[in-house]
């Protein structure tokens, strides 16, 4: 994938850029590294993003679960 996207951004065909990195370009090879890069922290902050989500949406049922047991509690007292 990141062969394919730095070609599409150079301009230049897959075996272009493959002929590019083997001849030592470095301008090629600084493009995969980049893309790289970028995918890698873009895929840990997708998960970061979904983790914080989830405990917030946790700590939403848990604070939802509390509220209506306290309630339950309370109908119980004044019911006796």
């Amino acid at each position: 994938m990141a062969i394919a996207q730095t070609a599409s951004q150079t301009g230049m065909s897959i075996f272009g850029v493959q002929n590019a990195v083997t001849n030592g370009n470095l301008n090629i090879i600084q493009n995969l590294k980049d893309c790289c890069c970028g995918v890698k922290t873009e895929i840990l902050q997708q998960g970061f993003n979904s983790q914080l989500r989830t405990e917030q949406q946790t700590n939403i049922l848990n604070s939802n679960i509390t509220n209506q047991g306290y309630e339950n509690q309370i109908r119980t007292i004044n019911q006796t």
